[in-house]
C-alpha cells in the first residue's frame, strides 16, 4: 500500500470501513459539542447572587456573633443563632473560651452556689461551673434562683473576664478570675 492510499476493511463484496484519521478535523483541535456559555451565566449568577447577600448585611449594620462592636452591648448584635450550653459542656474544660462574645442558651442547669444578690454559680459540680451574673437593672425576664439545687435556664452573652461589670462584690469578682469566663444573663428563669 502506498503513503496515500487509504486503509479499509471490509469482505470483498461488502460495505467497507475507512480505518485512517479524518484528513478534514484534525484529532487535536476537536471541540465538545455542548455550548460554554450557560455555564459562564450560571456562575457570573452565582456571584452576583453571593455578593449582594454579603452587601445587604454591611449596608443594614448587621453583626455576626463573636465580633466586637463599638458598645458591645447586647442589643447591638443579631441574633443569628445560640449556642445551647447544658451540663456537657460546662465537664470539658476550655470548651466556653472559645465561644466567648457568642449569644447563649443554657437550659435546666443547676445552681451550685449563690454568690451574692445577683451573682451565682451554676453547673452540676465543684469542677464545673459557670458564672452568672445578672446586670443591673435586671428586666421584667428576669427571676433570680433564691435556693442552691434550683434550676434555671438562661438567654444571655459569654464573656471573658477582662470584661466584666463594675460594681461588682469580692466574691463575683473572685469567681469569675478563677473561671476566665461568666455569662452575662438577660433572661433568668426559675425552673423549680
Amino acid at each position: 500500500m502506498g503513503a496515500m492510499e487509504r486503509q479499509t476493511l471490509g469482505a470483498a463484496d461488502g460495505p467497507k470501513v475507512d480505518l485512517s484519521p479524518s484528513p478534514r478535523v484534525p484529532a487535536t483541535t476537536r471541540r465538545s459539542r455542548r455550548p460554554m456559555w450557560p455555564w459562564l451565566v450560571a456562575a457570573v449568577a452565582a456571584l452576583l447572587v453571593a455578593g449582594w447577600g454579603g452587601f445587604t448585611l454591611q449596608q443594614q449594620g448587621a453583626q455576626l456573633p463573636g465580633q466586637a462592636s463599638a458598645s458591645d452591648s447586647p442589643s447591638s448584635t443579631l441574633d443569628v443563632a445560640r449556642v445551647l450550653i447544658t451540663d456537657e459542656e460546662l465537664r470539658r474544660p476550655g470548651a466556653l473560651a472559645t465561644i466567648t462574645g457568642w449569644p447563649i442558651e443554657a437550659r435546666a442547669l443547676r445552681v451550685h452556689a449563690l454568690i451574692d444578690e445577683r451573682t451565682f454559680l451554676v453547673g452540676p459540680d465543684d469542677a464545673a461551673t459557670l458564672v452568672v451574673i445578672v446586670p443591673q437593672p435586671a428586666g421584667d425576664d428576669v427571676t433570680l434562683p433564691d435556693e442552691v439545687d434550683d434550676l434555671v435556664s438562661m438567654l444571655g452573652y459569654l464573656r471573658q473576664a477582662s470584661s466584666q461589670p463594675a460594681g461588682m462584690s469580692q466574691g463575683a469578682i473572685d469567681a469569675i478570675r478563677s473561671s476566665g469566663v461568666f455569662l452575662e444573663a438577660e433572661v433568668v428563669r426559675v425552673l423549680s
